[in-house]
């Protein structure tokens, strides 16, 4: 394991908060507006790139597991991000 990968999810959280930071100062939403999208696909692009697509059946098949990460992505994460937006929200607030 590279060092990438065994701090991916601190760079992660990291790269979050840098984001939510920058969100707050003016005119930074214009030009966020453009790159998010880019980065977030190489962002999940080297996520994924380490799974090997012939396991995948295998892991489908433990339904748990499967069950747990379509709940944690589909519920908990879309319920978290609303969350987080509301209260980072500028337009939001009085």
């Amino acid at each position: 394991m590279d060092v990438v990968e065994e701090y991916q999810s601190t760079l992660v959280l990291v790269a979050v908060a840098v984001g939510l930071a920058a969100g707050q100062i003016d005119g930074v939403a214009p030009v966020a507006d453009r790159i998010i999208l880019p980065f977030l696909m190489v962002m999940l692009f080297a996520a994924f790139v380490g799974v090997p697509l012939s396991s995948l059946r295998e892991a489908f098949g433990n339904r748990r597991v499967a069950g747990s990460s379509l709940l944690v992505n589909f519920v908990w994460s879309p319920l978290l991000a609303l969350t987080l937006s509301t209260g980072f929200d500028s337009r939001r607030r009085r």
